[in-house]
């Protein structure tokens, strides 16, 4: 868990636009794990279970757009509502992974199979799937450009292109 960001505890009102008057009968545990986001278990009076987060960092949209793109590969949540700074998905049952060689392998193969998405630059990925430039990048961009202007770092990029070709 992040420290910059404490626990948010529960606030049942920002989840109501979507559970109506249903959260008022809900039984409500923080889940463990999230460095930033607080994720929430909630358990309605007719047993259904709800995974609820409320967003420290990024957005729920931002989130959701990134779960699409993921699908394709891998099992991803369903997100059942989407609300000002926290969402609704679908809780899947289940236990944290362990890392085992077989599951460190396959997850390998899914992360070299998700490097077909393509986007048009680094950046922020917006809701839409654009991608915008860091805030702040100018600054770095410049800190960038002045390193390869150092000799000393020219002179190792040169000889690691050389190495590459002669490989």
């Amino acid at each position: 868990m992040d420290r910059r960001y404490p626990i948010k505890p529960f606030d049942s009102s920002k989840f109501e636009p979507s559970f109506g008057e249903k959260i008022a009968d809900t039984e409500v545990k923080l889940l463990s794990g999230g460095a930033c986001n607080r994720n929430y278990l909630v358990t309605t009076k007719n047993r259904e279970k709800y995974f609820c987060r409320i967003h420290n960092r990024g957005t729920p949209l931002t989130e959701h757009y990134i779960t699409q793109l993921a699908k394709e590969f891998v099992p991803a949540v369903e997100y059942l509502w989407i609300g000002d700074g926290v969402s609704i998905m679908g809780f899947i049952d289940g236990v944290h992974f362990k890392p085992t060689p077989g599951l460190m392998r396959n997850a390998g193969w899914l992360i070299s199979s998700m490097s077909k998405v393509k986007f048009d630059r680094s950046g922020e990925i917006k809701t839409d799937g654009k991608v915008e430039p860091f805030d702040g990048w100018d600054s770095c961009h410049s800190g960038f450009l002045s390193l390869l202007r150092n000799e000393k770092v020219s002179a190792m990029l040169t000889e690691l292109a050389v190495y590459k070709k002669l490989k």
